[in-house]
């Protein structure tokens, strides 16, 4: 029964935060292209559009951040500080992805690899 949670507990952190956090959020930075600030630009115009207060601009300037210190938590929860070098590990190969393909993928696979061990 141990061994089927740590095994899902691994999955679930290499998925969301290895791959998800750290190599797509390399992408977007590599691209150039940041889809969570123009999701909260969307979702922070449809709410101005009802709401017209000071809160309103205040919980969108602090919600990023509120969403990256929560990420940096669960991260350090789930795996501890092998799992920052491991989504370290991602994000850079997601970074590097337009220069160097085959560097990305050895930092993906090495980000993987840091990951499995994080969680076991």
């Amino acid at each position: 029964m141990r061994d089927r949670h740590m095994a899902r507990r691994t999955a679930v952190f290499l998925r969301e935060f290895v791959v998800l956090f750290g190599f797509l959020n390399g992408v977007w930075l590599a691209v150039g292209v940041n889809p969570g600030r123009e999701l909260l630009g969307v979702a922070r115009g449809v709410v101005e559009t009802f709401v017209r207060a000071q809160a309103v601009e205040v919980a969108f300037v602090l919600l990023p951040i509120a969403l990256l210190v929560a990420s940096l938590w669960l991260i350090h929860r789930r795996a501890g500080w092998l799992g920052f070098l491991a989504v370290g590990l991602a994000f850079v190969g997601g970074a590097v992805l337009l220069s160097s393909a085959t560097l990305s993928f050895l930092l993906l696979v090495a980000g993987l690899g840091v990951g499995v061990v994080a969680t076991a």
